[in-house]
């Protein structure tokens, strides 16, 4: 493998292009690139809703790979935080959410998938090497579709919690998820743009639709609080 500063400074070179490609701030922002290189693994997340690689785990990203003149893309939950609010986020999403979600995965190639990850390693030793829980297509998804993939998530995370009750100490058991298709040809940008462009709107509308109900939550909490204040001020013991 390369040593970290060669790493760094390909993902720098190869993620101002990317830039220069796709044009959109949202998707691949102005950011030092050196903070979001895991030179250990050999790739790069990218979110806006993230500072550093170690803020990647707290959202789902784009993850971008580049190794042996081979280019890979992902939308990625890489951790078990991540992949847990992922399930809980497509669990509460109503018909309609549903429908808008998977009408941005219809728009993929037909290679993509949802690959569901697992390892177990020694922290800070050895990087993860993910082996395949399993795979789901992400073309023709319904609603019983989207129930399967959601019970194969809790099954693979069911098994990493029995896994880590029994690791040695020093060891964690995690998870990931990508979004994902085949490996892209570097020189291609006409399919980097086109990928990249499909991954980032499957992200905008990720968080969309989790903003909308933080916010829809938080209404909701404050007009509680309103109501509970009224009938205090009118004498009524709650």
């Amino acid at each position: 493998m390369e040593n970290a500063n060669l790493i760094e400074k390909k993902y720098e070179k190869l993620y101002g292009r990317l830039r220069d490609l796709v044009a959109d701030n949202e998707i691949l922002p102005d950011i030092n690139v050196k903070k979001f290189v895991s030179s250990k693994e050999d790739w790069m997340g990218v979110s806006k809703y993230a500072n550093s690689i170690n803020d990647i785990k707290k959202t789902p990203h784009i993850t971008i790979c580049y190794r042996d003149e081979k280019l890979r893309l992902a939308l990625s939950c890489n951790g078990t935080q991540i992949v847990e609010k992922f399930r809980d986020l497509i669990q509460s999403y109503s018909e309609r959410e549903l429908t808008e979600f998977n009408s941005t995965l219809e728009n993929l190639s037909v290679d993509y998938t949802f690959r569901l990850l697992y390892d177990d390693c020694m922290v800070g030793v050895d990087a993860p090497n993910y082996k395949i829980w399993n795979n789901h297509s992400c073309k023709n998804m319904t609603a019983e579709s989207f129930k399967i993939l959601l019970q194969d998530i809790d099954k693979m995370l069911l098994h990493r919690k029995e896994k880590q009750e029994h690791l040695p100490k020093g060891f964690v058991a995690t998870v990931r998820i990508n979004i994902e298709g085949e490996n892209i040809d570097p020189i291609n940008e006409r399919d980097i743009k086109e990928n990249i462009l499909k991954l980032g709107n499957i992200l905008k509308i990720l968080h969309k639709i989790k903003h909308g109900k933080e916010l829809k939550n938080k209404i909701s909490r404050e007009e509680h609080e309103n109501t509970l204040k009224k009938l205090r001020e009118q004498g009524i013991k709650i």
